[in-house]
């Protein structure tokens, strides 16, 4: 090969390397970054407005459940209508009274229930309630047009309760109790 056609090799060689290395496309990986595994989420969580920025959030995982929002760990996508908050408070205060009779617990919860769980709360002890007494406000869980779920700190553990609007009207139609470890 002369001298002429090895310069002029190497000049199309340079040129096709920096034409393939500078070109940027959506299916580049710059720097050399491992790419995610297909279906990995790869957008980092952003605290809501107002979050106190200094907080760590966890990054989103393909593992993770991420509401709809795309946000892991924020607050719910709408805010619960005033209604169901009522409601679950009402019932939380209702629910902590081991302390009453049956019949008296029952006619507590039983405005903040719907008919078909309050059969299955007409076959609980209040003695076995663990709870005495609601410690602090509620924290909303998720929230949509149709379904709340809230938890309600207790001097025993956390309650969760998720309401439905039955007619208008918000009801409680499950409970879930999570104690506190000693």
């Amino acid at each position: 090969m002369t001298a002429g056609r090895r310069t002029a090799v190497t000049a199309v060689a340079v040129t096709v390397l920096v034409a393939l290395t500078s070109c940027k496309g959506a299916g580049d990986n710059p720097a050399g970054r491992a790419r995610p595994p297909t279906g990995a989420v790869t957008h980092s969580a952003r605290p809501p407005a107002g979050a106190d920025s200094a907080s760590p959030r966890p990054e989103p995982s393909a593992s993770r459940t991420i509401d709809d929002d795309g946000v892991v760990g924020a607050a719910p996508s709408m805010p619960a209508p005033p209604a169901a908050l009522s409601s679950a408070q009402a019932f939380a205060r209702a629910w902590a009274r081991p302390d009453l009779p049956a019949g008296a617990w029952l006619a507590g919860v039983r405005p903040y229930t719907h008919p078909s769980y309050f059969q299955l709360l007409d076959t609980v002890n209040p003695a076995n309630v663990p709870a005495r007494r609601i410690t602090g406000p509620l924290v909303v869980v998720s929230s949509n047009t149709d379904v709340v779920v809230v938890e309600v700190p207790t001097d025993a553990g956390t309650l969760r309760l998720t309401c439905v609007t039955v007619s208008g009207q918000w009801l409680v139609n499950g409970v879930g109790f999570t104690r506190t470890p000693r």
